[in-house]
């Protein structure tokens, strides 16, 4: 889990593809990409400049597979298009895109049995609290009330990547960590971005005296906290 750096992320961060030479090989900050791509195209061109150049080139779930890969160097091993799909490779096995759900090549069939996982755009920057239209307000209320819940998520792919597939894995991968002199439950990978992202803000709050009432002025600090998610069959 990285600090966003580029415009446009999908889930965890936006995918830039780095071209290296003749046709097999491309990497994305560590993570082999198996699939031919321009010669000689520079290691900082972006995603959509070499458009069509490569197999599976603007294909649905392209964005989405080559953004977890850059997001999750460590865990990811490779990325490719795969039998008319994008994958990416978490510890021998490969996840599909399956129309945004992520499921293991035994399951890419039945992918109308699970709810997608959520892709989403995300804009770096100060946080901008949404407007909720009527119409909006209308629409979540409905889907509140519906009487049947949506499929269940299919948990393979996110139980590969954060290695959580019971509470058990949970409290053995999230533990107490201090940021901002409170302690919270977090998961191990965050650690590091925290340590970070706290380094940055006491800096800040040296010489901005708003930023400084606002550390002063937190009184607890939670990440962590398994169950259901309500209205559904996923946890």
């Amino acid at each position: 889990m990285k600090t966003p750096t580029a415009q446009l992320t999908v889930v965890f961060l936006a995918a830039i593809l780095l071209g290296v030479g003749g046709s097999v090989v491309a990497r994305l900050w560590g993570t082999e990409f198996e699939n031919p791509v321009r010669p000689g195209a520079a290691e900082t061109l972006p995603l959509d400049a070499v458009a069509e150049e490569y197999p599976g080139a603007g294909a649905p779930g392209e964005l989405e597979v080559q953004a977890i890969a850059q997001a999750y160097p460590d865990i990811v091993s490779k990325v490719a298009y795969l039998e008319g799909d994008w994958a990416v490779r978490i510890s021998g096995t490969w996840y599909f895109f399956a129309e945004g759900r992520m499921l293991p090549e035994s399951e890419r069939e039945n992918f109308r049995n699970f709810t997608s996982i959520r892709f989403y755009n995300y804009t770096p920057g100060p946080f901008k609290a949404r407007v909720i239209t009527e119409e909006t307000a209308e629409r979540l209320r409905s889907r509140s009330a519906r009487s049947e819940p949506p499929p269940p998520r299919h948990n393979a792919f996110l139980d590969s990547l954060y290695q959580i597939t019971t509470r058990r894995d949970a409290e053995r991968q999230i533990g107490p960590h201090h940021f901002l002199g409170r302690s919270a439950q977090v998961h191990q990978m965050l650690v590091g971005p925290l340590q970070r992202v706290e380094q940055d803000l006491i800096a800040l709050s040296a010489r901005d005296a708003e930023v400084r009432d606002f550390i002063t002025g937190l009184h607890q600090i939670s990440g962590f906290l398994w169950r259901n998610i309500a209205g559904t069959q996923s946890r």
